[in-house]
């Protein structure tokens, strides 16, 4: 998620926000929009 992140960053300007990750969910933010990005566990 940190590389993901990270690019998204240089791109677009997105950066992580608070609550961070929560029930397989990490939390992205740009200006007043939170993006949300599910991960799953497995492949399954």
């Amino acid at each position: 998620m940190k590389g993901i992140v990270k690019w998204l960053n240089s791109i677009y300007g997105i950066r992580v926000c608070a609550p961070y990750k929560q029930d397989g969910v990490e939390f992205t933010q740009k200006e007043n929009k939170v993006y949300t990005i599910y991960t799953y566990q497995d492949e399954n």
